[in-house]
Parts: C-alpha cells; sequence; structure tokens
C-alpha cells in the first residue's frame, strides 16, 4: 500500500453542498471512505493503489463493501460531479484542488530544494571539497530522518512550499517538535492554515499548532476523524506536547515565534 495521506481536508461547506446533502445517507458516508481512500493512495485523487487503471475488487475489498453494491454506487456518484472517470481510472473530483500537491511531490519538492541550498552555500564559501561543516552534517542527518520517514519529509516539504525557504534554525526546531512527538501531520496543517490566513510565518504556525494543543485535539479540525468519532489527547500527552512548544527557537530564526 502507499504512503500516502494520513488525513485529508473536510470542508465544512459540504453541508449545504447540494450534490452530497440529496444523497441517501449510505452513499454520503461511501462519498466520505472513497475521499479518504484517495488520500491514502495519494494520486492526486485518483483511486488507484500504484496500478495504472482502477481495481473496483481492490477499492470493495478495502472499504470491506460488497462489490455489486459499489458498482452501483459509482454511477450515482458519477452522475452528481463528484467522482469522475479518466479512462479506466476513477477520480474523486475536486480532490487535488480541496488537498493540494500529493505527499511524493512535496517530498521530492523539498528534497531539490534542499540540494539547491546545498549547492548556492558550497559555492559562496571556501570550504575545502571533502571537508564537511557541522551545519552541512546537521543538514545531511535530517535528511536522513526524512528519507526514512516520509511524512517528515512531507511537513519540512509543506513548510517550505506554503511558509518559505527552511532556515537551518527553524529546520531545527521542527525537528525538536517531531522527536518530542507532535504529529508531522500537525505541521503540515499548520503551515497549510498559516498560508490560507496570509500569515506566512513559522510563528504563527506554532501558534496554532499551542492551540489545537490546548483544546486536546489528536487531528488537526477539518481532518477526517472517522465513524468513531474523534480521541482526545490524554492530560500527559498534552503535558509533553506543551513542554515541546514552550521552547523557543535560536535567535537566528527571522520568523520568530510567539
Amino acid at each position: 500500500m502507499s504512503k500516502g495521506m494520513t488525513w485529508i481536508r473536510l470542508y465544512t461547506e459540504m453541508l449545504d453542498d447540494p450534490k452530497v446533502g440529496r444523497l441517501p445517507d449510505g452513499l454520503k458516508w461511501r462519498f466520505t471512505s472513497l475521499c479518504l481512500l484517495a488520500g491514502e493512495y495519494d494520486h492526486a485523487g485518483e483511486l488507484r493503489d500504484g496500478a495504472a487503471t482502477t481495481n473496483l475488487d481492490d477499492i470493495a475489498w478495502r472499504l470491506r463493501c460488497d462489490l455489486a453494491e459499489l458498482m452501483e454506487q459509482i454511477p450515482v456518484l458519477v452522475e452528481v460531479g463528484l467522482l469522475h472517470w479518466d479512462k479506466q481510472i476513477l477520480v474523486v473530483s475536486a480532490f487535488a484542488k480541496r488537498n493540494g500537491t500529493s505527499q511524493a511531490d512535496r517530498r521530492k519538492q523539498w528534497k531539490d530544494s534542499k540540494r539547491r541550498q546545498r549547492g548556492v552555500q558550497q559555492e559562496s564559501t571556501e570550504t575545502p571539497a571533502g571537508v564537511h561543516t557541522p551545519e552541512a552534517e546537521a543538514e545531511t542527518e535530517t535528511e536522513a530522518e526524512a528519507e526514512a520517514d516520509p511524512s517528515r519529509a512531507a511537513a519540512f516539504a509543506t513548510y517550505d512550499q506554503e511558509i518559505g525557504p527552511l532556515t537551518p534554525s527553524v529546520e531545527q526546531d521542527i525537528t525538536d517538535l517531531l522527536d518530542r512527538g507532535i504529529p508531522p501531520g500537525w505541521i503540515v496543517a499548520a503551515c497549510e492554515e498559516a498560508a490560507t490566513h496570509n500569515k506566512r510565518s513559522w510563528a504563527y504556525a506554532r501558534v496554532i499548532i499551542r492551540r489545537w494543543v490546548r483544546e486536546g485535539r489528536t487531528r488537526p479540525p477539518g481532518s477526517q476523524a472517522g465513524q468513531g468519532g474523534e480521541a482526545r489527547l490524554t492530560d500527559e500527552q498534552r503535558a509533553a506536547f506543551e513542554r515541546a512548544l514552550a521552547r523557543r527557537q535560536g535567535q537566528g530564526d527571522t520568523h520568530g515565534d510567539d
């Protein structure tokens, strides 16, 4: 199974969308579950897991539903415009617009950005060939950790894409938060929310994360919690996250802190 999104954006305006509102309750949940599956597959809304085409047998198994029932529901969702076919691939319409670039693309963009930064730094310094500075070693270690955990790479990539170039101090602060248990998805969601409000700073994103911690959330607002509802942070988890967020960034951070 592909390493895709661990949560997706689910907008409250869906409540007033007649395409969704006029559906029977069973079809509403079917559409929601297909949205979740599209996030897991992470192909810009395409319902396929690495294959070139959609396999309805696999989707039915993944959703634990009857294949015949699924084949009856899909044409209805296509007719109202919530799904569409692109040749032999079933696509959740507007998924990419709502949820942005895929995690794989974000990780690639971040890695490319880091390579470009290293190239500029090498050209602007007189460090002899083969000599590794502490800064370069720290960057390499961060990249190795992100390579081992793609969700970390997505957090760094989203900051780079939504806020701005990833400075060493911000990179270290994000790494510290991740090491202390802040979920990578929170970093992604906070950076995206900061950009939505045109507050493109790590300080603002940090304030958003702190608010979620104080509210006791286990996932960002708007992400799908599933049928069982949303669990809450325990007092111990909340205290640990508060301690992590209480640590201020280094003086070199041009974005500051709250």
